[in-house]
């Protein structure tokens, strides 16, 4: 029986990823509900909420399908857009797939796909199937690819089985299909995206193989339009075009996928034939029959209904194994109630009964002890029954000749909206106000290169007599002047425009201390960004992220290792030290940091420092030379040249440097741990400690 009031104290946090669901432990074992909220949050997805819906009820002219409005379909990126191309009549298309290592589907699995089928009614658009035989005997040892090819066909046919259009509908095997433009485009994926991104995304360690690591450009690209030619045309291009790349994706999952597709959103636009970024729609996990903090799985043929059981099997699994909000006795029940928010059997009705008022009542009765859990089961029992009954009828008519007629490639047919609204279309001659702000929108985790690939602006460099107009927006000047550091500030914000008019220093000053935004030479200085009101946790978040995601792979493992060793700990005000000091140039901070002061010519001071042409005009006889310890950065073994750039009055004494150089030598070979920093540390959510 249930207990209403568990422990909230966590032992362990739940863990959601594409391979396995658990919720967080308390301390006395039990295993807490899925924490959805949670998941919105720490991946920043938007919540579907009724604003959203009734857009999409103006838009497409249907109510919303059950399972959003009671937010069974809970969180989105992008839905919005997608609703904005059907309003104006543009193309998009869906993408879902299933993962086969097992010969059928439970009741879990059909719930996206389902839902997906709805969606290409509503919309009337083409659907794409991915069948991924390759993943599972990639990650599966006891999976041969020929038992996941087998299965991927019968899973095929169930697929076929819950009503999808065969006019609309192009289903594949990865081991079949996979080739020419798709494998392009998967190949060309995997170059844009390090090592170091995929273990971060799905924490693959020293033991993955190598298939592991390229399937992710696999599934990726089966976002891109340009990995299938032959749903568009009946005479394709031989060659990827750019006016397929244009065409949106919208893909509806469990929300356990979604590291995947943050991938692809993080490159989509670097692709050869850029793409938009993939709109994604996010289910929550069908409950196991065991109850809360787990989803159905195939492993665990007690935890899930499958859509090949009798109904004397579904009435057995759900009597003996679902868990029950009830009360230990008949009396309690009725003198207190139950919780359908935990029983299996009324969260299941959530699913498949498809009437409002009659679910409320459900809900209301049990909750008053008026209904039992004998009798909710039993009402959980038929629905389920009725369900797998009729997709067993629908099965049974799936012969090999309609799976073909589904997985040949081919020319989709779809209409799309049939009364699409025009686009508004600017007035002619008119002029934006001089006061608009220009807002900045990068792509999730945009590089710096890319940014100033799309940003660039030729007026940057103006001609010693001539001054940067006010009209010249911080997002041109960025592009060209800010190093990454700061430009890792910039995400979504109103910029003002900036203007800059005073000279910072003339050429005979070359050797007096830069400041940050300043740059040798030049006769304007840019200013970082601040952000106002933030809370600790949200600087703390940034922070971790902003340490990691640096310009050189030096900078980029002293920080994240700094970061994961020290700032849960930090106070306010260093906090705020370090905020300014990722700032600097990323060689300045691993310089600082790391360079013995023994092994420099150079004055820490600023006042007495030489200036950067001369400590480069410096004879080869001048540099220092030592036989670099075991485990040392490639790079900065034998000849030591001096910082090119001295410690600046700002950072001498601070004790945030103190610190970061404190790490170092604990790192180091001859210091506390040694074994250097040769790994990004996982990502883990900073939390302060008391």
């Amino acid at each position: 029986m249930a207990d209403l009031n568990p422990p909230k104290t966590a032992v362990q946090d739940q863990d959601i990823n594409p391979w396995s669901v658990e919720g967080a432990q308390g301390e006395n074992g039990e295993v807490a509900a899925i924490d959805y909220d949670a998941i919105c949050s720490k991946w920043n997805t938007s919540k579907i909420d009724q604003a959203l819906l009734e857009r999409f009820e103006q838009v497409t002219g249907k109510k919303p399908h059950r399972w959003l409005r009671r937010g069974l379909f809970f969180s989105h990126r992008d839905f919005d857009k997608i609703l904005t191309k059907y309003e104006h009549g543009e193309p998009f298309f869906l993408y879902t797939g299933r993962g086969p290592s097992t010969g059928s589907l439970h009741l879990g699995h059909t719930i996206p796909l389902e839902f997906t089928k709805w969606l290409q009614d509503v919309f009337d658009v083409p659907l794409v199937f991915m069948l991924t035989d390759d993943e599972k005997a990639l990650f599966k040892d006891s999976l041969s690819f020929e038992d996941t090819h087998k299965y991927a066909l019968e899973n095929a046919k169930d697929i076929i089985a819950l009503g999808f259009d065969v006019k609309k509908t192009f289903i594949y095997s990865d081991l079949e299909y996979l080739g020419h433009h798709f494998l392009m485009n998967a190949y060309e994926f995997s170059k844009l995206v390090t090592f170091n991104q995929v273990r971060g995304a799905f924490g693959f360690d020293g033991s993955a193989n190598i298939g592991k690591i390229f399937f992710p450009a696999v599934q990726c690209s089966a976002a891109f339009a340009t990995s299938y030619p032959e749903i568009w045309s009946d005479d394709p291009s031989p060659d990827r075009t750019k006016a397929l790349g244009k065409i949106q994706c919208l893909i509806p999952m469990g929300i356990d996928q979604d590291p995947y597709f943050r991938l692809i959103r993080d490159n989509a636009h670097r692709m050869k034939n850029p793409s938009p970024k993939p709109a994604l729609i996010h289910s929550k996990f069908l409950t196991a029959l065991q109850g809360a903090g787990g989803k159905m799985s195939s492993s665990n043929p007690n935890s899930a209904i499958f859509m090949t059981d009798t109904a004397k099997q579904i009435k057995n699994k759900i009597n003996k194994f679902a868990f029950s909000g009830g009360r230990e006795t008949l009396e309690e029940h009725r003198e207190k109630g139950g919780n359908p928010d935990v029983d299996v059997a009324y969260i299941y009705l959530t699913y498949f009964e498809d009437d409002d008022e009659k679910l409320q009542k459900i809900y209301d009765d049990y909750k008053s002890g008026t209904l039992l859990t004998g009798e909710l089961k039993k009402m959980a029992i038929e629905a389920l029954q009725s369900v797998v009954e009729t997709f067993q009828d629908r099965r049974k008519v799936v012969t090999d000749e309609v799976l073909r007629s589904y997985m040949k490639p081919r020319k989709l047919q779809w209409a799309g909206n049939p009364n699409p609204k025009p686009k508004e279309s600017k007035p002619k001659g008119e002029k934006k106000k001089e006061n608009d702000e220009k807002k900045i929108e990068l792509p999730d985790r945009t590089s710096f290169a890319d940014f100033i690939r799309q940003q660039h602006h030729p007026a940057l460099f103006p001609s010693p007599d001539k001054t940067l107009s006010e009209k010249t927006t911080m997002a041109s000047l960025i592009s060209r002047t800010m190093r990454p550091a700061a430009l890792r500030r910039v995400v979504s914000v109103p910029v003002r425009p900036l203007t800059t008019t005073v000279s910072r220093r003339s050429d005979n000053l070359s050797s007096s201390e830069l400041k940050v935004g300043e740059l040798q030479g030049a006769k304007f200085r840019v200013e970082p960004l601040r952000r106002v009101g933030e809370d600790d946790a949200t600087k703390r978040a940034r922070l971790v992220y902003q340490s990691r995601k640096r310009g050189t792979l030096e900078s980029d493992l002293l920080l994240s290792t700094f970061a994961a060793a020290h700032l849960p700990t930090l106070s306010p005000e260093l906090l705020d030290q370090y905020d300014l000091l990722l700032d600097e140039n990323d060689w300045d901070i691993y310089y600082w940091a790391t360079q013995k002061e023994q092994l420099s010519t150079t004055n820490p001071s600023s006042a007495q420092s030489p200036s950067t042409a001369d400590i480069d005009a410096k004879p080869e006889s001048d540099q220092i030379t030592r036989h670099p310890p075991s485990g040392e950065w490639a790079q900065t073994v034998g000849n030591f040249k001096p910082a090119y750039r001295p410690v600046p009055a700002r950072w001498k004494d601070s004790e945030i440097l103190d610190k970061l150089r404190a790490h170092v030598r604990s790192r180091s070979v001859d210091g506390g741990e040694g074994g250097g920093m040769g790994f990004m540390p996982p990502l883990e959510p900073p939390e302060v400690k008391n």
